[in-house]
C-alpha cells in the first residue's frame, strides 16, 4: 500500500468516526429533549410544598433564594419550575434532562447569579456550601442543593462566588 493510499484510508476512517460522533450527539440531544417533554407532563409541586420538603426556614431571604435555585435548575433543564421536586436526584432523575446529563456546577451558579440579580438587595451567596455537602453524588437531591444555597446566603450589597 502506498503512502497516498494509506493517507486516503486514514482520512476515510476519520470521516467515519466523525460522522459516528455526530450521530451520537444528535441521538443524545433528541433523547434529552424527549425526556424534557415527558418531564413537563409530571404532576406539579407548588412552592409551599417544595419549600416544606426542602426544610427551608420561614425567612423571606431564604425562601426567595430557595425558589431562585429551583428556577435555575428548571431553566437549565428547560422545564417549568413546578415540575422540579425536592426529592429529585441529580444522578437518576435530572440526568435525563438537557444540561443535567453532565453535571456542571458553574452553569448552575451562573444561572443562580442571574436569578439573584433580580432580588433587591442582591444576597451575598456562598457557593462553597454546595461543595461541602456530605452527600454522595448518587444520592444528591435537589433539596440538598437548594437548602445549602438558601442557608449559606448572607444579606449584602452584591453576590460573589466562592466567598
Amino acid at each position: 500500500m502506498t503512502d497516498a493510499q494509506q493517507g486516503i484510508l486514514v482520512a476515510a476512517a476519520l470521516a467515519v468516526i466523525a460522522v459516528g460522533f455526530i450521530f451520537l450527539g444528535i441521538r443524545q440531544r433528541r433523547t434529552t429533549w424527549s425526556a424534557a417533554c415527558r418531564w413537563r407532563e409530571r404532576d406539579l409541586t407548588n412552592d409551599e410544598e417544595f419549600l416544606r420538603a426542602c426544610e427551608i426556614p420561614d425567612d423571606p431571604l431564604r425562601i426567595a433564594l430557595a425558589l431562585a435555585a429551583r428556577r435555575a435548575i428548571a431553566k437549565l433543564a428547560t422545564v417549568p419550575p413546578e415540575t422540579i421536586r425536592a426529592t429529585d436526584t441529580f444522578a437518576r432523575d435530572l440526568v435525563e434532562l438537557p444540561f443535567w446529563d453532565s453535571l456542571e456546577w458553574m452553569g448552575f451558579i451562573l444561572e443562580l447569579e442571574d436569578e439573584c440579580q433580580r432580588m433587591t438587595p442582591c444576597p451575598d451567596l456562598r457557593y462553597d456550601a454546595i461543595d461541602s455537602l456530605n452527600v454522595p453524588f448518587s444520592d444528591l437531591q435537589v433539596r440538598h442543593v437548594v437548602k445549602a444555597v438558601a442557608l449559606s446566603a448572607r444579606n449584602g450589597a452584591s453576590s460573589r462566588i466562592g466567598a
